[in-house]
């Protein structure tokens, strides 16, 4: 799958991104762009990095039909553990 097709996010206390903002030398709408993942340079990598190592919450959101995967001959969604048999094929 394509990373592409995700919506990511980083979440953080809006006092907390001032913050680092600061430490890191860099402005809020880049922390913005950072978090939201519109940026992918070397200095978003490590804006998102810090803000992990600093309690931030990162959420991936995925599309329903990519959460389930085969597992044993069942079909898991590892999102919420539910199962379901796989159709034996005919």
């Amino acid at each position: 799958m394509n990373k592409n097709n995700l919506a990511r996010q980083i979440i953080f206390n809006p006092r907390e991104k001032e913050t680092l903002a600061k430490d890191l030398g860099c402005s809020l709408p880049m922390i913005n762009r950072s978090f939201s993942y519109f940026k992918d340079t070397a200095l978003a990598r490590a804006i998102r990095n810090e803000a992990i190592r600093r309690g931030a919450i990162s959420y991936v959101l995925v599309p329903e039909e990519v959460a389930w995967f085969e597992n044993e001959g069942k079909i898991e969604n590892y999102l919420t553990g539910d199962t379901i048999d796989k159709p034996r094929s005919k």
